[in-house]
């Protein structure tokens, strides 16, 4: 099998633009069955969740998005099919991996045992979730994948967020940006997209790529492009540095970089969990029309950067409460309950209809119905248990 060839020309210049095609993971596995032997600050969930259940979950929200005419793009079905053109045999067989996974989880379970975590009996899913995995990619393919994810990660930890296919990077006009991401857990999701998206010829030289590198931290949910600009969160995940790093190539496309800043989150004054990223409290839903909580978005700051004499520029410009109403921005207000239960966590299919992740625990479908947009709902009960919505899982790289 060799790879494909790909020279398919991909941008994202507006998230209210007809979306055409998104990269997703793939389901849950055994990597995020042993997480949930993690404590919490270690695995960044939010709470224990059912794998099996988020599994179902994940299959239907693919569906959901191809009833609406987007192309899919699985990673791990790439994945898969790499390791096949490799010829990349499995460290160990199936007894053994199964045996490893266990013993795996059995450590963590007593090491952590005074934390809250769930308890052994989630290591029952790891039988049937394999062979699953077996009747979808083959048992040596399914044994590879598990083997990777659950346990060959380079500092041990199970790759339990890979499932946020957003995070490891995002395509901000047609700038390619790959994260420098925060968290432990989450560092070595970065080089596995990467290898696997390359080599599948989907990034290619028609987009531009830019690798967020050293003490600078970017993380691909705090990007998003509207009305001409190009908005990313500064907090807990992504840092000034790593803005600074990516806006040059992003003003060279003709938008303006703006950084919507949290200093006491940036400066770890206060836990960054429950407003993570950008898209977790402010998303566009239509032309000048966004989705906000405003106990978030009036705690940061405005800060433009722009290119002077091939210098690059930072002015602090005030409230980016402020900046949306300068822009004449009309506002559907989300309280914070609503925002705790990923209100703002959609897809946009375009400027008429949106994907929520859950439709009860916030009034959204009623508000944005009244507005003349159609709402549909993934329904991700479990995965957001995992603390990230449909927009977390679902990265654009073709709208227009």
């Amino acid at each position: 099998m060799e790879r494909l060839i790909n020279k398919e020309k991909l941008g994202v210049f507006e998230e209210t633009a007809q979306l055409k095609k998104v990269i997703m993971w793939g389901r849950p596995s055994t990597e995020a069955v042993l997480a949930q032997l993690l404590p919490k600050e270690i695995s960044c969930f939010e709470f224990d969740f059912i794998v099996p259940t988020a599994r179902i979950e994940f299959v239907n929200a693919k569906h959901l998005l191809e009833t609406q005419g987007v192309e899919v793009v699985c990673v791990k079905d790439l994945l898969a099919q790499m390791i096949t053109a490799k010829g990349i045999k499995p460290r160990v067989n199936l007894e053994t991996l199964k045996s490893e996974l266990k013993e795996k989880g059995y450590e963590y379970s007593e090491k952590y045992k005074g934390k809250e975590i769930s308890s052994r009996e989630v290591l029952e899913w790891i039988d049937p979730i394999l062979t699953e995995d077996i009747k979808e990619y083959g048992e040596n393919n399914a044994i590879i994948i598990n083997d990777m994810l659950s346990l060959q990660s380079k500092n041990g930890l199970p790759l339990a967020n890979v499932i946020y296919a957003r995070d490891q990077s995002n395509l901000l006009g047609n700038v390619w940006v790959w994260s420098s991401m925060e968290h432990d857990i989450r560092k070595d999701e970065v080089r596995l997209y990467k290898d696997i998206l390359s080599w599948s010829g989907i990034v290619n030289s028609q987009v531009i790529e830019i690798q967020v590198t050293e003490d600078a931290r970017f993380e691909g949910g705090d990007g998003i492009v509207h009305n001409g600009i190009c908005y990313i969160g500064v907090g807990g995940r992504t840092n000034l540095r790593g803005v600074s790093q990516v806006a040059p190539a992003i003003l060279a496309q003709g938008l303006r970089v703006v950084a919507v800043y949290d200093g006491k989150r940036t400066r770890k004054e206060e836990p960054e969990m429950d407003a993570m990223h950008l898209d977790t409290f402010w998303m566009p839903c239509g032309e000048n029309k966004v989705v906000v909580c405003g106990d978030e978005s009036k705690r940061r700051r405005f800060i433009e950067l722009t290119m002077d004499n091939n210098n690059l520029k930072i002015s602090r410009n005030g409230m980016f409460s402020d900046h949306l109403k300068t822009v004449g921005m009309e506002l559907i207000p989300l309280t914070k309950y609503e925002q705790l239960h990923y209100a703002p966590n959609f897809v946009n299919i375009n400027n008429k209809t949106v994907d929520l992740s859950l439709s009860d625990k916030n009034g959204l479908i009623e508000e944005l119905g009244s507005a003349g947009i159609k709402v549909e709902s993934a329904n991700l009960v479990e995965i957001t248990k995992a603390y990230g919505g449909l927009h977390c899982m679902t990265a654009a790289i073709k709208r227009g």
